[in-house]
Formats: C-alpha cells, sequence, structure tokens
C-alpha cells in the first residue's frame, strides 16, 4: 500500500515470492533434510552417560541422558512429520511441530558437548508454516481454497535472523584482529582442520602451498565483508538474494578447503530463491506437475507408514544420500561436495541472470523504462488510406490529410 512507511513495506510485501516458489522451496527444503540430514540422535544410545553435560536448556531438568528408544522415537516423530511437510499435508501443523519437536531433541543432542549450526533450518521450518508455502504442490491445495496474496512476513523475519546470525559471526571475528594485516587467520583454519582435526583436502594443500600474503588477506576480510553484507542488504529482497548467492560460493570454499558443510546455511538460503523461474524448463515444469498429480493419491495413513519404513533403513543403512554413494569412498563427503557443487550452480545461475536483469544506463535505460508504443520505430498510422481511393484522389479530402499526416509522425 501506498501509505505504508518504509520499515512496512520490508516487512510486509518486499519478501513476497510467489506460490510456486514458496511451494517448490517448501518440497526441498524437506527433501534436503530427510536425504542430507537424517537421522538423528540415534548415536546417543552408544555413548555412557558420563558424557550427559547438558547447558542451559530443558537437558538440565534431566540428571541422565533419555534411554535410546526415547531418542529413536524423536527421529521416528521427525521423519513422519517431515513427510507431512513433503506433501504438504496439514502444512502449518507440521511445520511448527518439527520446529518444536527438534529444539526438544536437540536440547539432549547438545548436552554432549557439540552443538551443531542447524537453528537456520529451524528458523526455516518456523517460518514455512506461516509463508503461504501450502497453497501449490500439496494434498492442502486440494482440500482447501487459497484467497489473497501470500505474506511476505515470514521471509522478512528470516532474512532478519540470517542477517543476524552472519553479524554474529563476524564481530567476533572483527574485534579478534581478522581485518589486521600482520595475521592471516583463514590460513591459520586452513592449517589446524588439516594437520590438528585430519581433515585433508586437495584445495586446502594447494592454498597452503601456493597462496601468498595478499590471497590469505584477500580472504580474511571477504570472510567478514561477505558476513556483514547480509545486514547491510536485508532489505531488499534482490539485494539479499545476490548476498546470498555470493555466500553460497563462499561456503563452497569452506567445504572443498577445510572440509566444512553448511548445510543448514544453504537451506535457509534456498528460501529466498525464485525457484518458479525452473518451470520454464520442460523437465522442471514436467516433474513439478507429474508430483501435483500424485497429492491426489496421498492418503493420511500413508504418512506413518512411510515414516517407520524410512526409519528403518535409517536405523540399519544410515543416512540413504551417503549410503547410495559410498561404494565411491566416503559416503558423507562425497553427498556434501554433490550437493555443494548443486547449490553453486543454482548460485551462479542466480548471479547471471540478476547481472542480465540490469537496465542499461543513461539514455537506452530512460527508454528501455518507457512504454512500447512510445518508442515504436513504425510510425503511427491513425487512418489508413481507404483503398478505393484512385488515382483522381476522389476520396475523402478530410481523411486524406489526416492520413498524411498521421505517416509523418
Amino acid at each position: 500500500m501506498a501509505d505504508r512507511s518504509p520499515i512496512s513495506r520490508w516487512i510486509f510485501e518486499e519478501y513476497r515470492l510467489g506460490e510456486n516458489s514458496l511451494a517448490m522451496g517448501r518440497i526441498l527444503l524437506a527433501t534436503s533434510l530427510l536425504a542430507f540430514e537424517y537421522p538423528r540422535y540415534l548415536w546417543m544410545a552408544k555413548f555412557p552417560e558420563s558424557f550427559y553435560n547438558p547447558p542451559l536448556g530443558l537437558g538440565i531438568f534431566f540428571c541422565q541422558q533419555p534411554p535410546g528408544w526415547v531418542m529413536w522415537s524423536f527421529m521416528a516423530a521427525l521423519t513422519v512429520m517431515m513427510l507431512g511437510l513433503l506433501v504438504g499435508w496439514k502444512t502449518r501443523v507440521m511445520a511448527i511441530s518439527l520446529a518444536l519437536v527438534t529444539l526438544v531433541a536437540n536440547s539432549f543432542d547438545y548436552s554432549h558437548g557439540k552443538i551443531t549450526h542447524d537453528i537456520l533450518w529451524i528458523a526455516a521450518l518456523f517460518f514455512v508454516a506461516f509463508s503461504g508455502s501450502e497453497r501449490r504442490y500439496s494434498v492442502d491445495a486440494l482440500k482447501r481454497t487459497f484467497s489473497g496474496q501470500v505474506p511476505g512476513w515470514p521471509l522478512a523475519m528470516l532474512a532478519m535472523i540470517v542477517s543476524l546470525g552472519m553479524l554474529s559471526a563476524a564481530l567476533p571475528k572483527i574485534m579478534s584482529g581478522w581485518l589486521a594485516f600482520d595475521t592471516q587467520n583463514v590460513r591459520g583454519h586452513v592449517i589446524n582442520n588439516m594437520f590438528a582435526t585430519g581433515r585433508l583436502t586437495w584445495l586446502g594443500g594447494l592454498m597452503l602451498k601456493y597462496g601468498s600474503t595478499v590471497f590469505w588477506e584477500f580472504l580474511d576480510w571477504s570472510t567478514i565483508g561477505i558476513e556483514v553484507a547480509f545486514v547491510l542488504a536485508m532489505f531488499s529482497r534482490k539485494a539479499f538474494a545476490v548476498v546470498c548467492a555470493l555466500a553460497v560460493a563462499f561456503h563452497v570454499g569452506v567445504h572443498f578447503s577445510m572440509d566444512i558443510f553448511f548445510l543448514s546455511n544453504l537451506i535457509a538460503y534456498g528460501m529466498f530463491v525464485e525457484w518458479e523461474r525452473g518451470l520454464t524448463l520442460g523437465p522442471i515444469r514436467r516433474f513439478m506437475a507429474w508430483y501435483d498429480q500424485q497429492m491426489k493419491r496421498v492418503r493420511g495413513w500413508m504418512l506413518p507408514v512411510s515414516g517407520l519404513g524410512l526409519m528403518l533403513f535409517y536405523t540399519t543403512k544410515g543416512n540413504p544420500a551417503a549410503w547410495l554413494v559410498s561404494c565411491f569412498g566416503d559416503g558423507e563427503r562425497i553427498r556434501n561436495s554433490i550437493l555443494a557443487i548443486a547449490a553453486l550452480v543454482v548460485a551462479v545461475t542466480y548471479l547471471l541472470h540478476f547481472s542480465r536483469q540490469k537496465q542499461p544506463a543513461g539514455q537506452n535505460a530512460g527508454i528501455a523504462a518507457q512504454p512500447r508504443a512510445l518508442v515504436s520505430s513504425r510510425p503511427l498510422v491513425l487512418i489508413e488510406k481507404p483503398s478505393q481511393c484512385d488515382r483522381k484522389n476522389s476520396c475523402d479530402p478530410l481523411a486524406e490529410t489526416i492520413s498524411k499526416l498521421s505517416r509523418g509522425l
């Protein structure tokens, strides 16, 4: 609305995406977690109770870690609900429940000392519940009729959370001397990951062998620059998407040089992609049409049956994507590398598309912004010369005059 303040326009309008994009983002979110993140929590049953040292949270109310069947039940519930989110069955209930149950289960997961960076995809789950992603490619879309525009505030709030999270990563770096020219902090992290942690990578070895001081300083400054850029760009959806694309390149570089994979960040960035542009490609359009047709066959009883079947696979084989590629080596590393390359392809494609969208500068930009009819190279003919006019100009004089004048415009 025209009378809204800039802040109101940012919250309620700036981040409004199309229904197809939101639905495809929901499907990719659920697929990524089912195929790349799950199973979780099952490993805790193998650890002795002496490892249980919960931080501030729900875990402090328990004197020992829950039995293995409790964590298995958590994982089974998450799997069933994630399948519900995938097909859009009671989407809002499933997304909120997934976020809450994950937070509860994480309170026990974190009690063993390692706090993972999964808060971004948990936040994405919460805001997906209110984004309107159930309006397309879902069971809900077959049972309900939606009216009005999709809300923009869920993605705006997610953008703010992502931005503040990245800023919280940048500020300690700035205060600890990352911008000093006499230290190369990225180089220190690569050395630590390769020789102390044991994450040996081919790219990391090349960087240590051939990287100059200028190269390492560039990495120090660009790391902080990308992390700070989120806050500066979050008031514009297009600018924020560009920063997300650049951050994908940053995370891919971290993965191949240090073997550290930030799935949570990639999932959060994916929520801002206009995925519906992919519908212009025949294979994607046909697949989504087929997917939409399959929603008519989904029944509620299928979710627990499929979820328990998938839990059986998780319990016996582990992560499905890692299991599929394990015959080629380290399944987890190969899985992460494939997803990183796919994310990089999407990011580069978006950056190329964004660069082509920019209007030409100067006079051409002004002309390009005008209506097509005002800049047409064809003459504007108001009245065509009557075909019945003979060589003696026996047609109406007024029509003949207007016709001549209009051809001269």
